[in-house]
């Protein structure tokens, strides 16, 4: 585990009985370097909208203002929406499992304590 977590926070998380999910989060997530699959993912972002920008002006310079807008409702919306789809199993990679098999209180609906 890392110590990201300072005296204020530890004691808000210890008020609203949420220091385990915060120790979990930080067990499962928290590290100090990089790895080559974070890299990949954050890079892939990157690569993404620096496309997208990139094809957005040539298509806004290059065609009409109806093709333009054509273009962002019904061509730039699908692609990003694929983009997502290709990142699952990079996304997948952070998906914490549930701590135990009761209920959260949030899942039951009641989401205050007391």
């Amino acid at each position: 585990m890392t110590d990201v977590y300072h005296e204020g926070m530890r004691q808000l998380q210890d008020r609203f009985d949420s220091r385990q999910l915060a120790d979990r989060l930080d067990e499962r997530l928290g590290h100090s370097e990089f790895a080559a699959e974070d890299r990949a993912f954050i890079e892939s972002r990157a690569l993404f909208f620096l496309a997208m920008a990139v094809l957005n002006e040539i298509v806004w310079r290059t065609q009409s203002t109806d093709f333009w807008v054509a273009f962002k409702a019904f061509g730039a919306i699908p692609l990003t929406m694929g983009f997502a789809v290709t990142q699952m199993p990079l996304i997948k990679r952070y998906h914490l499992e549930p701590a135990s098999l009761q209920a959260s209180e949030a899942e039951a609906g009641d989401v205050r304590k007391g």
